[in-house]
């Protein structure tokens, strides 16, 4: 089994690249997803409402707009909400992992697509390290296109890990700053980079 770490930004294309990836028969991991599926259970639920308080809640749920808007009104904020939701994703994928590794053929790829990949200590399970990265610009206006309000958008890019940092840090860097079509070219030389590290 051959693991792929994948990072970025958000509104950097880390999910559409994942995405190409798995069409290409990588395995994927996808960190906010199983984080999604851990805002469901009751445990996280009580941290959340003990740091956060019940007004991030919606009809007993975790509303993930409300807890964003107060979790990235500061660094401060946002590490108390890393702190609760960091320890269960990485012992998941770390039990991901160990049962993939014994039930899928030796050269599988598998890719772990984390956006706090490096600061949640996730790199030591990887054999390479993928950042997608773009311009600032580009990632506002991915966000606002998402419906994030720009205020928002903007307290979430400045939360981000340096672009600096995730370039010296990586094996491998893909710029995302055009079109879809431009990103599945890449995609390909990408995908002939890792299964020639993985021969």
């Amino acid at each position: 089994m051959y693991v792929v770490g994948l990072t970025g930004q958000i509104g950097a294309g880390k999910t559409t690249l994942a995405s190409l990836l798995k069409k290409k028969g990588a395995f994927l991991l996808n960190a906010d997803q199983i984080g999604n599926e851990l805002l469901l259970h009751e445990d996280v639920k009580e941290q959340i409402k003990e740091v956060f308080g019940s007004d991030v809640f919606t009809d007993g749920e975790v509303d993930r707009l409300k807890l964003a808007k107060k979790a990235f009104a500061s660094r401060e904020v946002l590490d108390k909400l890393n702190d609760i939701m960091w320890p269960p994703i990485i012992d998941r994928i770390e039990e991901e992992l160990a049962g993939l590794s014994k039930t899928l053929p030796a050269n599988t790829i598998v890719v772990v697509e984390a956006p706090l990949l490096l600061e949640a200590g996730l790199d030591k399970y990887i054999n390479v390290l993928i950042s997608v990265t773009c311009t600032y610009d580009k990632q506002l206006k991915r966000l606002i296109n998402r419906g994030y309000a720009e205020e928002d958008a903007k307290s979430r890019l400045q939360m981000q890990t340096a672009v600096e940092d995730l370039r010296a840090k990586s094996d491998y860097i893909i710029d995302n700053i055009e079109d879809i079509s431009l990103l599945e070219k890449e995609t390909e030389k990408l995908w002939h980079f890792i299964k020639k590290q993985n021969a």
